[in-house]
């Protein structure tokens, strides 16, 4: 028992680094901290539009000479590609893209007879086709397939939300618009092209040389188009989604030009914090926009053959995830826009990032079809599948002061604590995977339980009890706590509330004692593999109001995997926790 408790107060010498605690999963590439050139100088954007002024909008959303520092950060080698994303599309049912629909000719003739029902000129090209598509996919009439020689080209038609959904199955996140340009420039702050000066025969563009390879998308690094970090691609191909929302770049101010061809353009770029920012050009567009510095805002839900992405990660395990799941928290149950009162930057997490083997996707490819050339894949290409990932993310403050824990939750029920976000379902708590706010319940006594709809057993349900009669005015216990009816709590016992959308309490964890009271300096969250006692300690610290001092909650966890084993360190390759072996009889 004595060296229990040993490992329990100190976890750091018996802590068991998780392989690649430190480091994004296998497929992607580190970029080391620094500096980042964004934008133009305005002087810069007034020859452009001088050159171009039909573009003159889309130029002038590139002024503003922003240079912010970066962390290191790790993003893929490649776009994503139609392996990769048929990867997820048969394991979660999304939607396939539009390009991989199979269609005879009668099929399209009948689909064009349908279209020309509302337009007399309706054509079946490849936005229409999208649009179409998303219409009928579900409708199990059509067929669709990647074809093996269409492997390795970069996916199309994928929205913002596609991406996100992807990456969020994937552990992974879409790059800020910095991370994307710094990516692409290395410590080149003036390179205006990944390659260094630009080279039609190594951009997929309107021009791309030999002119067969024009107007074409092409496989995913087939051309010699590096970046200074070993990225492919980042000029020309598809355009490509960032997490960044299309609004001014620092110092930005609206401008005239006086053009030789247009006489004077007033340059006003119709900005919107709804959209997000698409980096890189096209295999549609002219060598010019495939410019690091371009950068069009698209809303998420838009679609169409021109659109790509790549992936991302920070680095620490479940801080992506994470954040892909704010958006399913209530923010009435936090106290206010997640993103704001949740601390990401705290986030406590196991991850399991997979990677499909070579061997199983050698057979599902194929040479391009002439004049394509054959993609030439890096050696840190990878196609992802699914990511498990345990995370809790606290509260930056409680806004309780030491002490008043108990007290206001008397008068105010339940507090929010963190968000839980899993994958997988945990026993304790009869909990499905999902998204879900953490309340705690410090002990009651018989008659609350009762009040709350909480059935007891008859010992510890007192004689002649009867529900309380409220006064006017008075507010009933059931409308300050979550709906907790058909949960077994017992009396004088701390619960940890897991608490969906609805803000119904879909599980309770019976906590190993009531939270404790620290100094902030001192107070640490941590992960502990319990194996003698088969769970997970997940140790969280959310600071009291004033953050002098700090609540910690011990909250003990048992995931389940698919076939209802208990979860254990080799389940996990990302995270940083200690271990207690199981003891010896």
């Amino acid at each position: 028992m004595l060296s229990t408790l040993v490992l329990l107060a100190v976890p750091t010498p018996c802590a068991l680094q998780a392989a690649g605690s430190d480091a994004a999963p296998q497929g992607l590439v580190e970029i080391p901290a620094g500096r980042v050139q964004l934008g133009l100088k305005q002087s810069e954007a007034e020859e452009l539009i001088n050159e171009h002024p039909n573009s003159a909008a889309q130029i002038g959303a590139q002024v503003g000479n922003h240079r912010p520092s970066l962390e290191r950060f790790w993003i893929a080698p490649t776009e994503v590609t139609n392996e990769m994303y048929l990867r997820f599309v048969e394991d979660t049912g999304a939607m396939p893209p539009a390009s991989w629909v199979q269609l005879d000719r009668d099929q399209r003739l009948a689909i064009i007879e349908e279209l020309k029902k509302d337009d007399p000129a309706a054509k079946l090209d490849a936005n229409t086709l999208g649009l179409w598509w998303e219409d009928n996919w579900q409708s199990g009439e059509y067929k669709w397939e990647v074809p093996p020689a269409e492997a390795t080209m970069p996916v199309g038609y994928i929205s913002h939300e596609d991406a996100r959904a992807y990456c969020k199955w994937a552990g992974l996140r879409l790059p800020t618009e910095e991370e994307w340009v710094r990516a692409a420039r290395g410590d080149e702050a003036e390179q205006h092209y990944p390659m260094g000066e630009f080279d039609a025969a190594l951009v997929a563009h309107e021009a791309t040389k030999p002119r067969d390879l024009a107007y074409k998308p092409l496989p995913v690094s087939a051309l010699n188009n590096a970046s200074p970090f070993g990225l492919y691609d980042m000029s020309g191909n598809l355009w490509e989604w960032t997490d960044s929302r299309f609004q001014p770049l620092p110092k930005f101010k609206a401008f005239s030009v006086k053009t030789e061809k247009a006489g004077k353009v007033d340059v006003a770029p119709a900005f919107d914090g709804a959209a997000f920012v698409i980096k890189g050009g096209s295999y549609m567009n002219p060598g010019y926009v495939c410019n690091v510095t371009v950068r069009p805002g698209l809303r998420g839900q838009f679609r169409a053959p021109i659109l790509g992405f790549r992936v991302a990660s920070s680095g620490v395990p479940g801080r992506d995830f994470a954040a892909y799941c704010l958006d399913e928290i209530s923010g009435s149950m936090v106290g206010g826009m997640p993103s704001t009162v949740l601390d990401l930057d705290k986030v406590i997490a196991v991850q399991k990032h997979r990677i499909v083997a070579a061997s199983e996707l050698e057979s599902r490819r194929a040479e391009p079809q002439k004049p394509l050339p054959a993609s030439k894949l890096p050696n840190n290409y990878a196609v992802f599948d699914r990511a498990d990932a345990l995370a809790v993310v606290p509260m930056r403050e409680l806004g309780v002061k030491k002490g008043r824990l108990a007290r206001t939750i008397e008068d105010e029920g339940p507090i929010a604590v963190a968000t839980l976000f899993s994958t997988v379902a945990l026993e304790s708590a009869n909990v499905l995977p999902g998204s879900y706010v953490l309340m705690y319940a410090a002990p009651q006594d018989a008659k609350t339980l009762l009040e709350l709809g909480i059935t007891l057993s008859e010992e510890d349900t007192p004689k002649n009890w009867k529900p309380k009669k409220l006064k006017e005015g008075e507010v009933s216990i059931r409308e300050i706590w979550p709906n907790v009816e058909g949960l077994a709590l017992q009396i004088n016992t701390p619960y940890m509330l897991v608490v969906d959308k609805d803000r119904t309490a879909v599980g309770a964890i019976a906590l190993p004692r009531e939270p404790r009271e620290e100094r902030i300096k001192t107070a640490n969250s941590s992960i502990t593999f319990n194996l003698d006692k088969d769970f997970v300690d997940f140790q969280v610290a959310v600071p009291a109001s004033g953050a002098r001092d700090a609540f910690i909650f011990n909250l003990p966890l048992r995931p389940r995997d698919a076939n209802g084993t208990m979860m254990t360190p080799g389940d996990w390759n990302e995270g940083p926790y200690a271990v207690i072996e199981k003891k010896k009889d």
